[in-house]
């Protein structure tokens, strides 16, 4: 009841405030209706002021000043950023550029067929990978036919539920102490707000 009483919420929100967007999908006989708030500034004023302390934390928010800026203008507000906890020499970054996420080309087959070939490319690395998708749409479309081991990597899909996902994260955890982490593969949806 909570979780439809929310979403009347925002059904009313998105009739006169622009920070939610409505969107409608019809997928065969089935036509669903989702409201998202796509722009979250006020919430996030409303949550830091009510508060005397508040603590968010995000890996992508970045230049941190501009989102200071954005959502708590005129709120005295600290910001830190800290470097990234694995050294250089550990990382590797690769991108693709003959691919995309915008939407119109979702469903073409050859920019899928094309990041399907990625995932099972970069798999064969060594050391574990994490790979990012912008929505779970997108991430639960190319990891449906992934297997459980990929290239003898443990592959992990995070789920969108939030209690499947912390069960996730404490099953990938307890894998430190067998070695496991090091040869896994990641699958998640970065957050963009």
């Amino acid at each position: 009841m909570e979780r439809l009483t929310a979403f009347f919420y925002r059904i009313m929100r998105a009739l006169d405030d622009p920070a939610f967007l409505t969107l409608y999908r019809k997928k065969g006989d089935e036509i669903s209706l989702q409201v998202r708030n796509i722009d979250p500034s006020a919430t996030m004023k409303d949550i830091a002021s009510y508060h005397a302390c508040a603590v968010f934390i995000s890996g992508t928010l970045s230049p941190v000043e501009s989102y200071r800026r954005l959502y708590f203008e005129d709120l005295p507000v600290h910001t830190l950023s800290l470097p990234n906890a694995f050294p250089e020499e550990n990382r590797a970054l690769f991108c693709a550029q003959d691919v995309t996420s915008i939407y119109r080309m979702r469903r073409d087959a050859g920019n899928t067929e094309r990041i399907e070939g990625y995932i099972r490319s970069f798999a064969t690395l060594h050391g574990s990978l994490a790979v990012y998708f912008p929505s779970y749409e997108l991430l639960e479309r190319f990891t449906a036919g992934l297997p459980s081991r990929l290239n003898r990597k443990q592959v992990f899909v995070e789920s969108s539920s939030s209690s499947d996902a912390a069960n996730d994260l404490r099953e990938f955890m307890s894998l430190r102490h067998g070695g496991g982490i090091r040869h896994s593969l990641w699958c998640l949806r970065r957050q963009m707000e």
